[in-house]
């Protein structure tokens, strides 16, 4: 109900184009029809088709001022020049994105791809990216 809330009292709100392929996008075009929520939103989203190479660009509207509230993918908003990251959607609407790792038999350098994996499921790793973190300028 907060959610909501929020997003009916917000004067704009933006996200990725769920047309370039995004998966935040994606999901948050679901969530909002899920609530629904589109029709009301409709006048006052701005969709964002920004070249993917560069995902964090998908805060700039933010960043300008010109939406009041940005869905995306953690990852993303913590890379984001000049965005705060006030944290994750609540669990019930939550979309945890799993990543993993491999090594291709063909690697060149089986070692060091193994100690980077190795670091990455690190407990003092897996702490830091559990751990909320805000954006910087």
């Amino acid at each position: 109900d907060a959610l909501k809330k929020t997003l009916l009292d917000a004067r704009a709100i933006g996200y990725r184009d769920p047309r370039t392929g995004s998966n935040s996008g994606t999901y948050t075009a679901q969530l909002i029809e899920r609530l629904g929520l589109t029709a009301q939103l409709k006048a006052k989203t701005k969709l964002d088709d920004s070249d993917g190479e560069h995902p964090e660009n998908v805060f700039q509207a933010l960043e300008r001022g010109e939406t009041d509230l940005q869905f995306g993918a953690i990852t993303e908003i913590v890379m984001a020049h000049g965005i705060e990251l006030l944290g994750p959607l609540p669990d019930e609407v939550q979309k945890v994105t799993l990543l993993t790792a491999g090594i291709p038999a063909t690697s060149p350098q089986p070692q060091a791809a193994k100690a980077f994996v190795d670091f990455l499921t690190s407990p003092a790793a897996t702490a830091a990216m559990q751990e909320p973190r805000h954006a910087t300028a």
